[in-house]
């Protein structure tokens, strides 16, 4: 009878280190979500009342304020010629799994881009859009 239970005592202790040894790296494991997002945000329907020929320079700093980005002309007269203006919001969603001896991520970054451009007269000429930071994903991370 007490071989019973020397056998049965060492496959319950084997059974407890099998346990352990698989659950405790799953338990020192773990997943993130993360999200990140810089420069300004951008609405669309401000961006749809910015109107080619009749919007002047103030009226699109006045709806989408300042802007992140100026560009300048490179006219040879007048190279402090503000040519356009330049609004840009990148997001990035991020998803991460990592255990003891193991770690994988996914990033998917998207961006909203509107990009105003002037006349000599600071009309507007021309309006950029993308706007697909909304559209950045969390995904499984292999």
């Amino acid at each position: 009878m007490s071989t019973r239970h020397d056998t049965a005592s060492h496959a319950g202790a084997w059974i407890r280190s099998l346990l352990i040894t698989v659950l405790a790296p799953l338990a020192l494991g773990g997943c993130v979500l993360s999200q990140t997002s810089a420069g300004s945000s951008v609405d669309g329907e401000r961006v749809e009342k910015i109107l080619p020929g009749t919007s002047t320079r103030a009226q699109v700093a006045a709806l989408l304020g300042p802007p992140d980005e100026i560009i300048h002309s490179n006219l040879e007269h007048d190279p402090l010629f503000e040519r356009a203006y330049v609004y840009h919001r990148p997001r990035t969603r991020t998803t991460a799994m990592f255990l003891v001896i193991f770690s994988t991520h996914r990033s998917d970054t998207k961006y909203d881009r509107v990009t105003v451009f002037f006349d000599q007269a600071g009309i507007v000429e021309h309006v950029g859009v993308r706007l697909a930071a909304d559209d950045a994903e969390y995904g499984m991370p292999w």
